[in-house]
C-alpha cells in the first residue's frame, strides 16, 4: 500500500462494527480499563472517518488541539 491509498470503505466499517460489538459487550473479551479506552478511542476516530453523526468525540478533539496549535502560533498547512 503507498502513501496516497486509504483502506477500503468496507475494512474501515469492519473494523467500526467490531470495535462496537466488543464495547457493547455483545462479544466477551476480558479488557482492562485502559485497553477499553484505547479501543472506545478507536472507535471515535473510526466514526468520524465513516461521518457518522451520533459521535462528534474524535472532530471536537480535533478541533481542539488545532485550536491549541493555532493560539501557540503553530502555522498549520496542508501536507501532501
Amino acid at each position: 500500500m503507498n502513501r496516497s491509498e486509504v483502506r477500503y470503505r468496507a475494512e474501515i466499517t469492519k473494523a467500526h462494527d467490531v470495535i462496537t460489538a466488543v464495547l457493547r459487550g455483545e462479544v466477551k473479551v476480558d479488557l482492562e480499563h485502559h485497553e477499553r479506552r484505547i479501543l472506545q478511542a478507536a472507535l471515535d476516530t473510526l466514526c468520524w472517518v465513516l461521518l457518522h453523526p451520533h459521535n462528534d468525540r474524535f472532530e471536537q478533539g480535533l478541533q481542539a488541539l488545532l485550536t491549541a496549535m493555532q493560539e501557540a502560533g503553530y502555522e498549520l498547512q496542508r501536507v501532501q
